[in-house]
């Protein structure tokens, strides 16, 4: 292996973009809003594990439906940082669901964009319900 071989630098490349995602992360969760999310978390597992069961299978199996049938409005929001749910996939729905928009935020990552760009999502949902 060169020293400057491209293997090298998508290495150091992935690291950079790493930890970057996770200080977008580390600062959302600094917010009132991980508060909010903390509770609602509680209060989910409260009733049982049986949720994040079903989450984390959905990784792993079809979802029972074609994501190629949804005839509704849909906005997909993704941070380019996000390393829960990958860029990739968001771009692969956006290309399946018809007529839908991919909205992606520079710099944030999973949490990050949920808790500082709430108003945006917000103002897409009241659009997307009028």
């Amino acid at each position: 292996m060169e020293f400057c071989d491209s293997e090298h630098w998508e290495v150091r490349r992935r690291r950079v973009l790493h930890a970057r995602a996770r200080l977008a992360d580390v600062a959302a969760m600094a917010t009132p809003a991980m508060d909010e999310v903390t509770a609602s978390m509680a209060h989910t597992v409260s009733f049982g594990h049986r949720c994040l069961v079903d989450d984390y299978s959905s990784y792993l199996s079809p979802w029972g439906f074609d994501v190629e049938a949804i005839s509704v409005p849909v906005v997909i929001f993704q941070g380019d940082l996000d390393e829960n749910v990958p860029l990739g996939h968001a771009k692969w729905l956006a290309r399946h669901i018809a007529g839908s928009q991919l909205r992606l935020y520079p710099g944030e990552g999973h949490l990050s964009l949920v808790f500082l760009h709430r108003d945006d999502i917000a103002a897409a949902i009241r659009q997307l319900l009028r």
